[in-house]
């Protein structure tokens, strides 16, 4: 629900191009919502790995030592490690499209309002 509102608000904003240039910049730098996102279903896909092997080796433990309880030494230096990637500029390119088009469009609309005002101009 949060996802959905923050991409309704993301779109209703896309009317100024201050707010298009700050997703353009924060996305491809890594420091937007996106990248956000990103480290999210990272550290997800890093739980998935991770919690299985701790309840694997959690059962091992029990199996080794009956007495073995949740305060009971547990060595865990074998386990898989959370290891952040960046996120290919292909995608991050591929997602600011968008705004990046919207920014060209002001810029013409501008220029060519600027280019009309200039035109009419009376040099007199």
């Amino acid at each position: 629900k949060v996802a959905a509102q923050n991409k309704i608000a993301k779109n209703l904003t896309c009317i100024s191009p201050c707010a298009n240039f700050i997703y353009v910049a924060t996305d491809l730098t890594g420091t937007g919502l996106r990248s956000f996102d990103y480290f999210n279903w990272l550290d997800g896909e890093h739980g998935k790995m991770f919690w299985p092997y701790l309840q694997r080796k959690v059962q091992e433990a029990m199996e080794k030592d009956p007495t073995f309880e949740t305060n009971s030494f547990l060595d865990i230096s074998d386990r898989p490690r959370f290891v952040f990637k960046e996120e290919p500029l292909k995608d991050k390119l591929s997602e600011v499209l968008p705004y990046w088009g919207i920014l060209v469009l002001f810029n013409v609309v501008f220029f060519a309002a600027a280019f009309a005002g200039f035109m009419r101009y009376d040099v007199r």
